[in-house]
């Protein structure tokens, strides 16, 4: 439909047209601000003078991204309080130094509650507010789905949580973690067998409704045969009282060892009991907890002897700087979940001590910095550094062998002892 012009409408025109240039240079402006906003330094400088007649302290600007929300704020909480604690020891020791000037550390905090959506709502919460580096994400469904953003911005990410393989296997030169791979313990079991107990074949069993990731499989698979071993059979067990059948069917091949992939421990030591009564003396299990020891040994009776069992992360028994860190934390009084900080505190404690180790040592907010990292004196140990990946060494992952009726530990995977390539 066509408008008529009514008298008057020139001047009525004018005001419209001085109205729209006035919008377009708001907008401008807007965009403007907008746009450098987006492009501030790494590190922000103090401005001149304030009304007090002092120069205020620049700042770093570190973020932390953890699940807050249940079921798993447990262990999301207990990180932030970490890393909190971390960032306030550092600026009561008179914070970072760079080009002899210091600068205070300022912490945002954003919740991705284990969540892919979410994760990338927190994700640019965070660089929104300016974060340089972030310490996070709790689970691996999240840092997923955050780490291209932080990547796009040149924001490095260190996890203190998160194991999926994939993580590290996108390319993401920003992308670092300090837990190990889900992987790592299977890595470690099969280089046990193969090079130190000079195992050559292994007969391996599953149960048909298993929730462990087959690249946990893979990952042995691939370590031992190219190690020179070679799996006689791949078993799928239906129900556990066919274990005897399943184990019978690989000892015509006289398999060296049995391997059972599986999150229950009673099962599991069953099937090492069944499998000691067949004369399979030895017996590895992926899948379990370090809190499922005992059961498995009760479940396994005297068969447990020669079981071995791959397990990941740290506990705090055997952190070097545990009880220290603890009691600093126990002491800050944090609100939630400030009794204990676990194993979840204390990785986190160390990937944001790492990050501000990088920053004081380069000077700047630089991935490279971080992937330098070498001999850092952690809570959990000693960080030797990160590979080219950004897996961590050495990769947190040890064996337990049952032995005259206790668990012995057998050490640490130190690296990785093959590429693991098991992205899909």
């Amino acid at each position: 439909m066509r408008s008529t012009r009514r008298a008057g409408s020139g001047r009525t025109t004018q005001v419209w047209q001085l109205s729209i240039a006035i919008g377009v240079g708001l907008l401008a402006v807007v965009l403007f601000f907008t746009l450098t906003q987006d492009r501030a330094p790494a590190i922000a400088a103090s401005p001149p003078h304030d009304p007090s007649g002092l120069r205020q302290t620049p700042v770093i600007t570190l973020g932390v991204a953890a699940a807050l929300t249940p079921p798993f704020d447990a262990v999301g909480r207990r990180q932030v309080n970490a890393v909190r604690l971390v960032i306030s020891q550092t600026n009561a020791a008179g914070g970072v130094v760079i080009d002899g000037v210091s600068h205070t550390l300022v912490l945002v905090e954003a919740d991705s509650v284990c969540d892919a959506t979410q994760a990338v709502i927190a994700a640019n919460q965070l660089l929104g507010a300016g974060a340089v580096a972030v310490v996070g994400h709790t689970c691996s469904s999240a840092s997923l789905t955050a780490q291209r953003l932080y990547n796009a911005a040149g924001v490095p990410m260190v996890s203190p949580s998160s194991s999926a393989v994939q993580l590290t296997e996108a390319g993401y030169t920003t992308t670092f973690r300090v837990y190990p791979r889900e992987d790592a313990a299977s890595a470690r079991l099969a280089t046990h067998f193969r090079q130190d107990l000079g195992i050559r074949t292994v007969g391996i069993v599953e149960p048909a409704d298993s929730i462990i990731p087959p690249y946990i499989i893979t990952a042995f698979v691939q370590v031992f045969t190219e190690q020179g071993g070679t799996i006689t059979s791949r078993q799928t067990l239906e129900a556990i009282h066919h274990i005897t059948d399943v184990i019978t069917y690989p000892v015509p091949e006289t398999p060296d060892a049995v391997l059972y992939v599986d999150s229950l421990a009673a099962d599991a030591g069953h099937v090492s009991h069944v499998a000691g009564n067949l004369g399979l003396g030895v017996v590895g299990w992926l899948g379990g907890d370090v809190a499922d020891l005992d059961d498995f040994a009760a479940a396994a009776g005297a068969d447990a002897a020669d079981s071995y069992i791959g397990l990941l992360g740290r506990t705090p028994d055997r952190m070097p700087g545990y009880d220290a860190f603890n009691a600093a934390y126990q002491a800050a009084g944090f609100r939630d979940f400030g009794d204990e900080a676990g194993t979840a505190g204390a990785f986190a404690y160390d990937a944001a001590g790492i990050i501000i180790a990088a920053i004081d040592r380069a000077g700047a907010v630089d991935p490279a910095a971080i992937a330098a990292t070498t001999d850092y004196p952690g809570v959990v140990g000693t960080y030797r550094g990160f590979d080219t990946q950004g897996d961590v060494i050495p990769q947190w992952a040890w064996l337990e062998v049952f032995r005259d009726g206790e668990w012995v530990d057998q050490g640490l995977t130190l690296y990785l002892p093959l590429v693991l390539n098991n992205a899909p």
